[in-house]
C-alpha cells in the first residue's frame, strides 16, 4: 500500500494500468479496517493499493470531480476512466470481489507480445527484383497497314 499526494493521484488517474485508490481519513478505526481488508485482497492478486487522505486540502479539491462524497471510498481507475466507485466494503468478501474486478480490468498482452511499447523502426523494404525492364513493341507492329 502506498499513500499518494494530490499530484500522485492526478498521475494515477492518467495511468494506463489499473489503479485501486482508497480515499481514507487518518486515525479513523473504521477506515483502517477497510484499508487492511483491501490491502490483503490486493496483495493476493498482485495489485497495488493506493491511499489518499481525504482531509488533505489539495486532495479534497479533486474528490468532488471523482464523485467521492464520504470516506472510505474506493476508486478503480484505468486510462483516466473511473471503472468503479464503492463506498462500502463490509468484509473480506467485498474486498476480494472488488479487487478481482480490478484484476480482471488489467490490460492483457497477446502471446508473444512485448511488454514494452514498440520502438519506431524504418519500414521493411522488399529486395529489388532482377526481372528485365518492360519493353514496348516496335512501332511498326502496332501500326495499322491500311
Amino acid at each position: 500500500m502506498r499513500r499518494l499526494s494530490a499530484i500522485d493521484l492526478q498521475e494515477r488517474l492518467r495511468a494506463r494500468d489499473v489503479s485501486v485508490v482508497c480515499v481514507s481519513r487518518r486515525r479513523a478505526p473504521s477506515v483502517d479496517d477497510v484499508v487492511r481488508r483491501l490491502d490483503g485482497a490486493a496483495r493476493r492478486l498482485g495489485l497495488d493499493l493506493f491511499t489518499v487522505d481525504g482531509d488533505d486540502g489539495e486532495t479534497a479539491a479533486l474528490l468532488p470531480d471523482l464523485g467521492v462524497a464520504a470516506v472510505p471510498c474506493v476508486l478503480v481507475i484505468s486510462s483516466g476512466v473511473l471503472l468503479e466507485r464503492v463506498s462500502t466494503v463490509r468484509d473480506n468478501v467485498d474486498a476480494r470481489r472488488l479487487m478481482a474486478m480490478a484484476a480482471a480490468s488489467r490490460p492483457t498482452l497477446l502471446p508473444g507480445a512485448a511488454s514494452s511499447p514498440p520502438t519506431s523502426s524504418p519500414p521493411a523494404t522488399s529486395p529489388p527484383t532482377s526481372s528485365p525492364p518492360a519493353t514496348s513493341p516496335p512501332a511498326s507492329a502496332t501500326e495499322d497497314p491500311s
